[in-house]
């Protein structure tokens, strides 16, 4: 009953194939809409005329079409001035230009996620296992919608709910608040735990913080689909976290990100100072901006190396790697990061663990 978004068809068009898509016997429809120009996401919010939306984060991506910070929030916000009358509007209540964009909305109920006290949905722990699967803890508050607290079947009269997830980390977490975000406001229900960790059971995609375990206990996580400075700072945030809960080394393979336009420079050099705020065994660079990173990160006195493509970049790595040690691969969609994933996974092996 359920239609989706594949892959990144999320443009002017992306968005038509996946509408075209729709069938009778379909009740629900998930469409992910993207931008890179000004005007995209109002004119996508009109085709799409959504129910429900969420902006998930404002922050530097495609601001070589878009500007600067201001110009990406009036963009990506104008997908909330899309809703029907009487929709929802769901955004990441740690963000401030997001609630800022909450603010504005006229007409449409409102609800928030994240991990401060004042948000609907409140991530109150995340923990993550070896294989970077995890368990999240959340807790809908009282009165959201102006309700009680909702009651799941089986789970008496708590709004609290713990959860097994296969998704990896923070940005896991966060994808599983946004998530039982809209199921509960457009059921108006928290379903019981037991159908929400079997409708995860196969969350998640390959390139997107997707952890592949490999037969000689190499764990790669597989970010190759997209980068920018904000996504760069949760994906170290969660491969640092998975090393130390392995005991193993964490190794780090960021690619340009793309599209940043007069900001790439210094974004390129703030990497390097994440990535040595990381502590890695090893820093690889892939990518012209990429090597602003490693001279950063060179200077900051982490081993690092750089190649101007993905060509080597695996065979690099093998005479590096031991077990339970974890690769970290990220890199912006043009840079094909996921030649790197591809190669490694052959060379070491897979076991399967990793999400479809």
């Amino acid at each position: 009953e359920v239609h989706a978004t594949v892959g990144n068809l999320n443009n002017r068009i992306g968005v038509p194939m996946t509408l075209f898509g729709l069938q009778a016997a379909h009740r629900w429809a998930v469409v992910e809409v993207g931008t890179n120009q000004p005007g995209e996401v109002a004119e996508l919010g009109r085709v799409t005329a959504p129910d429900l939306a969420i902006l998930t984060l404002i922050d530097f991506e495609h601001t070589e079409g878009l500007g600067d910070l201001d110009g990406i929030e009036k963009e990506e916000g104008a997908i909330f001035g899309a809703l029907r009358e009487g929709g929802v509007a769901i955004g990441y209540a740690d963000d401030p230009r997001v609630q800022r964009q909450l603010a504005l909305v006229e007409q449409c109920q409102r609800f928030t996620y994240g991990y401060g006290k004042e948000a609907d949905c409140l991530i109150c722990d995340h923990q993550m296992q070896e294989d970077g699967s995890g368990r999240v803890e959340l807790e809908i508050r009282s009165g959201a919608f102006g309700g009680a607290s909702p009651s799941a079947p089986g789970e008496g009269v708590s709004s609290r709910i713990s959860l097994k997830t296969p998704l990896t980390g923070k940005p896991g977490a966060l994808a599983v608040a946004a998530a039982l975000s809209a199921t509960f406001a457009l059921l108006q229900e928290l379903p019981s735990r037991q159908v929400l960790e079997s409708c995860l059971v196969g969350a998640g995609e390959a390139g997107r913080v997707t952890p592949v375990q490999t037969e000689l206990d190499v764990l790669l996580l597989d970010d190759s689909y997209n980068s920018n400075p904000a996504s760069v700072e949760l994906s170290l945030d969660s491969a640092t976290s998975l090393a130390q809960v392995r005991s193993g080394r964490l190794f780090c393979v960021l690619g340009d990100m793309l599209e940043l336009g007069q900001f790439a420079e210094d974004a390129h050099r703030a990497m390097g100072k994440s990535v040595a705020s990381a502590d890695p065994a090893l820093f690889v660079g892939i990518g012209p901006f990429s090597v602003l990173a490693v001279e950063q990160a060179s200077a900051l006195r982490i081993p690092a190396r750089h190649f101007p493509s993905t060509h080597r970049v695996a065979e690099f790595l093998l005479g590096e790697l031991r077990p339970r040690d974890v690769v970290l691969i990220k890199a912006s969609r043009g840079i094909r990061a996921e030649k790197v994933v591809q190669e490694l996974a052959r060379q070491l092996g897979t076991s399967k663990r990793e999400t479809s």
